[in-house]
């Protein structure tokens, strides 16, 4: 007769020199590529979560805050001496206040898990759009695709793994001066985010970078906020437009002129995934947490 039993599949990883016994393991943000290799065969849970957006404020009262970050999980088997590769998203940071002026907040990272050698990542969760000079940033896409930064001039969100359009507005300036004042778009898995319209020199943020190497974009001024945009590809914010979230595919730039929020980057979940879930509502960094599943079924006595 059968009967049905619960089997606890050991998770063992190592992470360099050091080696994880048979407990959940959670992954922090550290702004690098974290590799790990599989030592036993089993059915392990994946949940990742992407990084929020920066907020910004528009006075010494009050502020907006960012959008936020992706939570995604499903269970995957995985053999013994599988190496991954783990990208925790960092939060985009908070406009920089430059003495009477104000800027946008950066995009969010997102976070990615995938086989180190393989084309398609395993399970990727989008980062939120960075807040726009007075508007709240938008959450983390729960489709593959980016989305588009607000405001007519915004952003196109990226598709496919391609990293978001930068902001493409004017902002015509009381002196006469044109400047962009735009949000640089997020990061996909395949590619870097758009610049935001005239770059840093003239009030906008830069795009975030994909293809592994997920650097957050410079935002302005003059590129002055270098980690503006959250590692895992976050882009920078401008002068007004908000940076796009990283993701599988990136986020969109908000364009300055309206003073728009970066649109959030897209989220990812490998078809060979079980039980997947996907939701928003992570705030500040990203994680990954890899934990052994707990199989129930019908076994032969």
């Amino acid at each position: 007769m059968k009967s049905t039993i619960k089997t606890l599949l050991t998770l063992a990883l190592i992470c360099g020199p050091l080696v994880a016994g048979a407990q959940t393991q959670t992954y922090t943000y550290t702004g690098r590529i974290q590799t790990i290799t599989i030592a036993t065969t089993g059915v392990y849970n994946l949940t990742v979560n992407g990084a929020a957006g920066g907020g910004s404020f528009q006075s010494s009262t009050r502020s907006y805050t960012g959008g936020t970050g992706a939570v995604v999980s499903g269970d995957v088997l995985l053999l013994a001496g599988t190496q991954l590769g783990i990208i925790v998203g960092g939060a985009g940071t908070f406009g920089a206040v430059v003495g009477s002026e104000i800027y946008a907040g950066g995009g969010g990272g997102g976070s990615f898990v995938y086989i180190i050698g393989n084309a398609q990542p395993l399970a990727v969760a989008g980062g939120g759009g960075g807040a726009g000079y007075k508007l709240n940033g938008v959450s983390a896409s729960l489709t593959t695709s980016g989305t588009a930064g607000d405001g007519p001039n915004g952003g196109a969100g990226g598709t496919g793994g391609a990293g978001g359009a930068g902001g493409n507005g004017l902002d015509v300036s009381s002196g006469g001066t044109t400047y962009g004042d735009n949000g640089g778009g997020g990061a996909g898995w395949s590619g870097n985010g758009g610049n935001g319209y005239l770059g840093v020199s003239l009030g906008s943020g830069l795009g975030g970078l994909g293809g592994l190497t997920f650097k957050g974009g410079a935002g302005a001024p003059s590129g002055s906020q270098a980690t503006n945009g959250g590692f895992g590809g976050g882009g920078g914010g401008g002068y007004n437009g908000g940076g796009g979230g990283g993701g599988y595919s990136g986020g969109g730039g908000g364009e300055g002129e309206t003073s728009a929020y970066g649109g959030g980057g897209g989220s990812y979940l490998s078809v060979t995934l079980t039980n997947q879930t996907m939701t928003v509502g992570n705030t500040g960094n990203g994680s990954v947490t890899i934990a052994p599943a707990i199989i129930q079924g019908p076994v032969s006595p």
